[in-house]
């Protein structure tokens, strides 16, 4: 898949994401998704060669989506998805994503953490993690949700390893 095919993936998969959300009505569910240190834009080169590595997050969600949570015990069933892609030209093995959950942007301890591992990769490829275990956590109306996958051995441009979402739930009850 060329670098065109590669940005159109990434365009059509968050656009079902986002028309996901707006199908779903969203009354007591919003996430917003923050590009704190994620995604600088810079000039770029059309003709330049695609790095040899270098690993992408996508996007995420939930399954079952946040707006049908209503309690603690909803969330037991509740997992992360996250879509991981290798933009390089190489397979990459043992990717590793960490997803952690905060009270507050600022904590510098996260109060939840979750971590998955990609066992290969192939050049274009798309994979989604699946996290669960997300009910051990008090009961707040925000979070903030930073998703990270680790730079594989080469890459240099760790841009759009991470993402970082504020994510705002109400009238959760225990």
């Amino acid at each position: 898949m060329g670098d065109g095919g590669l940005r159109r993936l990434r365009v059509a998969v968050l656009l079902s994401a986002l028309l996901l959300v707006a199908l779903t009505g969203c009354t007591q569910f919003q996430i917003e998704t923050r590009q704190l240190d994620v995604f600088t834009t810079t000039a770029q080169d059309v003709s330049a060669r695609p790095p040899e590595h270098d690993i992408s997050v996508l996007a995420i969600d939930f399954d079952p989506p946040l707006d049908t949570i209503r309690s603690l015990e909803d969330l037991k069933a509740v997992s992360l998805l996250v879509a991981v892609e290798n933009t390089g030209l190489v397979s990459e093995r043992n990717v590793v994503v960490r997803a952690e959950l905060r009270l507050d942007n600022r904590e510098p301890s996260p109060t939840l953490v979750r971590t998955a591992t990609v066992e290969q990769l192939a050049p274009g490829e798309v994979k989604v993690i699946r996290m669960q275990g997300l009910s051990e956590i008090p009961i707040r109306t925000e979070y903030w949700l930073r998703v990270r996958a680790t730079p594989v051995l080469g890459e240099t441009d760790v841009t759009d390893n991470q993402r970082i979402y504020r994510l705002q739930l109400t009238n959760l009850t225990r």
